[in-house]
């Protein structure tokens, strides 16, 4: 472990410091009217779908808004893309698992995607330290408000590539679990409120 001054804390020798603007790009949601119509249908994300979840969004919450395609596609977002929200949950941190296609963010959201995919694990879990948060102090950073600049200005130390590929290979094992759950509890949430209906007006019996 060597003392860094950039940062004034301490990480492991071989490690870099560097703003996330220079390794990220940033985009602000889009601000759009209910009332002009589009001829292209997109699924949005809105905060409640980030205050609703912890790490994955749950693309089947998300509000469904007709707009004109050269509009709606500037906002579409990637598989490599890291959401975060402006309000609500100040820098709470949000991923999606396989997006489909015209999947956009509204204007109280920042889209952050890495120049390197290899880092997207790497920095939604760095970043989640500083939810919920208007003014966190974590070794050396303070984000005291969440807006493009604040997020390019943050110091985040970054493990060597091949430390990286052994990190987002052990993240991959364990958010494949995690999803396979969430999966497996929407299937038996459904059957539940199938069957407990059943089950009080006597169309379904359980044997001793």
């Amino acid at each position: 472990m060597v003392w860094n001054e950039n940062i004034n804390h301490i990480i492991p020798a071989g490690w870099q410091v560097k703003p996330m603007g220079t390794i990220c790009s940033f985009r602000n949601g889009i601000n759009y009217n209910k009332n002009v119509e589009g001829n292209t249908t997109y699924k949005i994300i809105n905060v409640r779908n980030i205050s609703s979840s912890t790490l994955f969004l749950d693309e089947s919450n998300f509000d469904e808004i007709c707009l004109p395609r050269q509009q709606g596609d500037k906002y579409c977002v990637s598989d490599e893309s890291i959401i975060i929200a402006r309000s609500g949950i100040p820098g709470a941190t949000r991923i999606l698992c396989n997006p489909s296609s015209n999947i956009i963010f509204c204007g109280f959201i920042i889209c952050c995607t890495p120049y390197n995919n290899t880092l997207q694990n790497y920095l939604t879990l760095y970043l989640k330290q500083f939810e919920g948060s208007s003014a966190t102090q974590t070794g050396g950073s303070i984000l005291k408000n969440v807006s493009q600049e604040t997020l390019k200005n943050l110091l985040v130390p970054i493990p060597p590539q091949s430390l990286l590929n052994q990190f987002n290979d052990s993240v991959s094992h364990i958010y494949n679990l995690i999803i396979g759950n969430i999966k497996e509890n929407v299937q038996l949430t459904t059957l539940r409120d199938w069957l407990l209906p059943m089950l009080m007006n006597g169309q379904a019996t359980i044997e001793d």
